[in-house]
């Protein structure tokens, strides 16, 4: 009993510090006005990212006859693809400004449009007649986001500085947000001007430059692990850790990896990044955070009550990785044993699924299905097909329950004392 005491003091203590000391900055940070707008804009495509991913899954199937039998048919296939994942950062400008326009209670739709003029002319200024479109994609992702928050910011400065032109009263609101916005479109079309056209500078390039070292960093294996090990101290806590470290910080790096990514399998080029949203949605997350889906099946053969019935409840959302009947029904949450296997977990498997992207073993991740989709067509889907994801995925599978199994063990056996308890 003491050392129970021990084990449950010492997991108290861990709660109030993640509540009291970690918690509070990452919470201001995930809800400071410019992370949550990023965040929601990125957010919104995400819809069209899924669905763009479609066309080049049936452009390019697996299959080296199919593939030949659809070849006359690529361009056409291929059409949504460029629509979505190429103009993918017009959509994120547009998204970012609004999200961000509507914090300040300004018109949310001047400034979406107001954000994306701005972009085109920051990342493909029209020359004869013509839009260039390498910067509309992925590439240029972060200019949309600095171009969609100065653009907020700037009718913001405007508005409360009287900087606006004034409509007699009477006139629809419509109008008289319209005319509000024009002081601020004048001065978003002529510094941008000046400075892509007549200063002949490449704004993308310049900010690509500048992001270059983070997005180095944030694809490497500690700022990985980081990220991982620190989303499951929130949720041991019952803190939903994803919006906060990955949404709120990675989600930029995490979608332009995704899109370089997908450039270049169409290009046939060698596929740079490993950490990408699917990448993070589907090995570690199996089943849901914490790669909990074996102990559904350990679960309904235990010879627990209370543990068979969570596995009967967590079955079908644990296949579709869905698993808070896991982790609350458990309860993996402030629970002593099962956190050891949930924090273990992750760098384990990470570990095994960066080292074999980075040796070539298994195809790095360019497709996003939903979240959704079950293991393991979710990582054939994100890899174009690639069986080798099936087999690692059955490896990190075996993995999981090997790292959870014992301390399923320990649990329930404390649950049949407790229930033998009960019933005498």
């Amino acid at each position: 009993m003491q050392g129970g005491s021990i084990v449950s003091g010492f997991m108290d203590n861990f709660a109030q510090f993640l509540e009291n000391k970690v918690l509070p900055p990452l919470m201001k940070l995930a809800e400071q006005r410019h992370f949550a707008a990023i965040r929601q804009g990125i957010q919104r495509i995400i819809p069209l990212i899924i669905v763009g991913s479609i066309p080049l899954i049936i452009a390019y199937p697996p299959v080296q006859s199919w593939s030949a039998a659809v070849e006359p048919y690529r361009d056409i296939l291929l059409v949504p693809f460029s629509m979505t994942f190429g103009l993918m950062s017009l959509f994120v400008a547009f998204g970012v400004a609004s999200a961000l326009a509507s914090t300040y209670d300004l018109d949310s739709t001047a400034a979406g449009i107001t954000s994306m003029l701005g972009f085109l002319l920051a990342a493909a200024p029209m020359t004869k007649n013509a839009l260039s479109a390498d910067y509309l994609g992925g590439t240029g992702l972060f200019t949309a986001i600095i171009v969609a928050i100065c653009t907020a910011e700037l009718m913001r400065w405007f508005k409360k500085s009287g900087f606006t032109i004034k409509m007699p009263a009477g006139v629809p609101p419509a109008i008289m947000a319209s005319f509000e916005s024009i002081t601020t479109v004048g001065v978003i079309v002529l510094v941008i001007w000046l400075i892509r056209t007549v200063g002949n500078l490449n704004i993308p390039e310049v900010i690509m430059s500048a992001f270059k070292p983070l997005v180095v960093v944030a694809d490497t294996l500690p700022a990985i692990l980081l990220a991982q090990v620190l989303h499951q101290a929130l949720w041991a806590v019952g803190i939903h850790g994803t919006s906060v470290v990955v949404w709120g910080v990675m989600a930029p790096f995490l979608t332009q990896n995704l899109a370089a990514n997908a450039q270049a399998a169409l290009a046939g080029q060698p596929i740079p990044f490993f950490w990408t949203e699917p990448m993070q949605m589907s090995y570690a997350h199996m089943g849901g955070s914490g790669a909990t889906l074996p102990l559904i099946f350990f679960y309904l053969r235990s010879r627990s009550a209370h543990l068979k019935q969570v596995g009967r409840v967590a079955l079908i959302p644990g296949i579709f990785n869905i698993n808070e009947p896991i982790t609350f029904g458990t309860p993996i949450i402030l629970n002593p044993i099962m956190l050891i296997p949930w924090f273990l977990s992750q760098p384990i498997i990470m570990t095994i699924v960066y080292v074999a992207a980075k040796l070539n073993l298994v195809t790095k991740a360019y497709v996003l299905p939903p979240w959704t989709t079950p293991v393991p067509i979710y990582q054939y889907i994100m890899t174009g097909g690639d069986f080798r994801s099936v087999i690692l995925a059955v490896i990190v599978f075996c993995v999981s329950a090997a790292l959870y199994y014992p301390f399923f063990r320990i649990w329930e056996k404390h649950l049949l004392e407790q229930e033998s308890g009960a019933a005498s």
